[in-house]
């Protein structure tokens, strides 16, 4: 069906490749799998095994190489929480939902390239100026001020494209146009940590890249809320500005926007902590202001605002308690000690501890309300990308962390061999206990089978069991986050709503 068959160049984007894998045979828009259930809305996701099957084929290409070209390939190394949820942190999305069109290109990159093509890096919200020309990107054409990525190629009405450097809708050619010289300093050292894995020297609290962008985008959504004010009237003169576009997340905010939150964010990042706290103090930010984004929040950041920014109050009394519980009551919220910790802006209080105090051991009957909670996800995940081999992993993860009695995150850092003999362990006459060691050996078959290979197909010989969605290591925090996640319901309100509570194999098993 494809005569011609271009390879991807260096960086592409997978849309980018097909369309002109598409303009080379003829064809109006790239090519598309007939036979397909559905498509993405993103072209540039990894696509489901029977079109990249139908790819390989049609184009003789490997498998791998396409999925270099995918969001997937670089969200990878920036979290390992990338693909766990159809909004993808960091990406901007190509068509948002007030209809207008986004991605970003660089003039510069476009005019040098014999072969016009769209760089996978453009879709990255934490780049605001190409890393290599210094320059301004842009975020649409210049004439017609559409969206100018590949697959917004859609209406009849468009212009039939014969490269890529040409507008679809107007035929402007995209490369000429006046470049801005960026002042950002940015750009480059995230591009080089995201896609070398280095981390920039003035973030030296970053253990890791993952720690660098889970960072950045706390302080990011910090900078977006209604708190943004107070914080931006204490920056340097040259970083005060005012946002033009209310946006809920980094991702959909005006390329303006972006480069003004993203230039303040990195800018407090450094000198840490001292800056941060400094700058915190004075606009009055406390630990209530980062409870939507704690979720990300890396270490280094979550105990400097533990430490530094927690609004100690001993005076609270039971009537402060109780108009708290009231409020959370007629707000329709969830009661617990940190929803009322977060109206009181306090840490903790022996009344509040008193009053809303949270039992540590789960009974049978809860252990067996959070199996059935994963036996019916597993039995309504879907199998494409990796969701239910993911979910398997978490649960063979949680009950090898009940029978053998170690945390989460000490479980993740096992070994086959170490994984093999805990779950292999004398069961003993208790029938409970026989069961769950048995689900497990269960599990751990079915994972070494098949569901590790499907998480990691590269990189299996890492000397760590369990494995993350591109296989490095897989962190803990983040399966104990999302057992959290399936103890929200189903449990009463005065069980502490952490996987530990389950640890205590022998306690929660007698009878």
């Amino acid at each position: 069906m494809f005569l011609i068959r271009p390879q991807p160049l260096s960086g592409e984007s997978l849309s980018s490749w097909r369309q002109r894998s598409g303009i080379a045979n003829g064809f109006r828009r790239f090519p598309s799998f007939k036979d397909s259930d559905g498509y993405k809305t993103d072209y540039d996701r990894m696509p489901k095994e029977a079109e990249l099957n139908w790819l390989v084929e049609q184009f003789r290409i490997s498998s791998i190489v396409l999925s270099g070209l995918t969001l997937e390939s670089l969200g990878g190394k920036i979290s390992d929480e990338f693909d766990k949820s159809h909004k993808l942190r960091w990406v901007i999305p190509i068509m948002a939902n007030d209809g207008r069109a986004r991605g970003v290109y660089c003039p510069v990159c476009i005019a040098e390239d014999d072969e016009p093509y769209f760089r996978l890096s453009w879709r990255f919200a934490f780049l605001t100026s190409c890393p290599k020309h210094q320059c301004v990107l842009q975020d649409r054409c210049p004439s017609c001020h559409k969206g100018i990525w590949p697959f917004n190629l859609k209406s009849t009405r468009s212009m039939s494209m014969e490269r890529l450097s040409i507008c679809f809708w107007c035929g402007h050619d995209l490369s000429v146009l006046s470049v801005t010289k960026s002042a950002e300093l940015f750009s480059l050292p995230l591009w080089t940590c995201a896609n070398h894995g280095k981390v920039p020297k003035e973030i030296s609290q970053a253990q890791n890249v993952h720690d660098v962008f889970s960072g950045l985008w706390a302080l990011c959504q910090l900078m977006i809320r209604s708190s943004s004010s107070k914080i931006i009237k204490q920056l340097p003169a040259r970083m005060i500005f005012t946002l033009n576009c209310k946006s809920s997340v980094i991702e959909l905010s005006s390329l303006k926007d972006r480069a003004q939150i993203l230039d303040a964010a990195y800018w407090l990042m450094q000198d840490w902590p001292e800056r941060f706290v400094c700058v915190a103090k004075k606009a009055e930010i406390s630990l209530h202001h980062f409870t939507s984004s704690g979720i990300v929040m890396p270490g280094w950041l979550n105990e400097v605002v533990n430490d530094s920014l927690v609004r100690r109050q001993s005076w609270v009394v039971q009537n402060d308690v109780n108009a708290a519980i009231d409020e959370l009551s007629k707000s329709g919220q969830k009661i617990s000690k940190k929803s009322v910790r977060r109206i009181l802006e306090i840490s903790e209080s022996k009344v509040l501890n008193e009053m809303l105090s949270q039992r540590r051991q789960a009974s049978w009957q809860e252990f067996k309300t959070l199996i059935f909670n994963f036996e019916d996800k597993l039995q309504h995940t879907p199998s494409s990308r990796s969701q239910q081999a993911t979910l398997l992993r978490d649960y063979l993860i949680f009950l090898a962390s009940v029978i053998s009695n170690k945390s989460i995150e000490e479980v993740c850092k096992l070994s086959k061999l170490e994984t093999q003999l805990i779950l292999a362990a004398q069961a003993g006459d208790n029938e409970k206990s026989q069961y769950i060691r048995a689900r497990a050996l269960d599990l751990n078959c079915s994972y070494a089978t098949k569901e590790r290979i499907e998480l990691s197909p590269l990189f299996l010989d890492n000397g760590i069991w369990f494995v993350s969605r591109f296989g490095g290591v897989l962190a803990g925090h983040t399966v104990r986050d999302r057992v959290t996640k399936l103890m929200l319901s189903g449990f009463p309100n005065n069980l502490w709503k952490s996987a530990d509570v389950f640890r205590n194999l022998a306690e929660m098993t007698r009878k």
